[in-house]
Parts: C-alpha cells; structure tokens; sequence
C-alpha cells in the first residue's frame, strides 16, 4: 500500500517484468554476439587453403537457426544487424566453397583478380580477412561463373 494508492502500483508491477524480461533477453543476445564476434574473428585468422568452408556454413546455419529461436524482440536493431551480419558470412562461405576447387588454375586466379578489381597474392598466401577484404559478395554470380569454367577445365584435361 504505498501512499494509499496500490492499485496504481500493480499496473507498474507489470511494466516492470516486461521490462525485466526484455532486459534478461536482450543480455542473452548480446552475450550471443559477442561469441558469434569471437567464432568470426577466429575464422578471419585463417588460411583460406586450410580452412573447411562446408564445416563452417553448417556452423554458420546453426547459429542463425538458434538466433532465430532466440525469445527477444525480432525488429529490434541488434537482432536485425546480427542476422544480416550471419547472412553476409553465408554468402561468403558459398564464394569461398567455389574457390576451395582444386581446379583453379593460376589463369583462373587472374580471371578473379580482374573481376574484384584487386591485385592480390598467391592464393595459398591468403586468410580468410584478406578473401573477406576483396568484398567476393559483390561478384558471386561472375565467381561462381569462373570456377565452373575451371571445374570443366579440370574434367576435360582428366
């Protein structure tokens, strides 16, 4: 009965345990990215060569599929920028996973160097950050494109 007006308090008890609710969920979000930020950073780092772009999409699906299942607010900024940020990472990991092809030639490397605009070196050379860096996204269908053509490169010189 705080100053004679209780019914007053219970509709702001109600507000409170949304807001606490929403709060708990928005903590759990965040403490989501920040692992999702240190998954990505640990990906950054490597070989592009050695890493396992296949392993990586179906890690990647399983962290959006629990985003997704994750019980706080959809439309909210943070939740929205993740989602586009795992998204972008898919679309990169199916560049990647064309480029992973053994049939890539020297001459097809030039035919990417051409499209992305960048000179860049030997492929084995290459991390992930510096694949991430040539924005691949951009030129997905023309990629996708070349490495055909090398895979059928690859099966007429067999």
């Amino acid at each position: 009965m705080k100053f004679g007006q209780p019914n007053l308090i219970e509709g702001c008890k109600g507000h409170v345990e949304t807001i606490t609710k929403e709060l708990d969920g928005m903590k759990v979000l965040w403490e989501y990215i920040d692992k999702l930020q240190q998954c990505y950073a640990g990906w950054l780092q490597q070989n592009w060569t050695q890493c396992k772009p296949d392993d990586m999409d179906f890690e990647c699906k399983n962290q959006n599929k629990a985003l997704r299942e994750m019980k706080v607010d959809k439309k909210s900024n943070t939740y929205m920028g993740i989602q586009d940020y795992i998204k972008k990472w898919l679309q990169f990991l199916m560049v990647i996973s064309d480029v992973h092809s053994a049939g890539l030639r020297e001459r097809h490397w030039d035919m990417v160097r051409k499209k992305v605009g960048v000179e860049f070196g030997a492929p084995e050379t290459l991390t992930i950050q510096d694949v991430w860096g040539l924005n691949v996204t951009k030129y997905t269908d023309d990629i996708s494109e070349i490495c055909d053509q090398a895979k059928q490169e690859a099966k007429m010189e067999k």
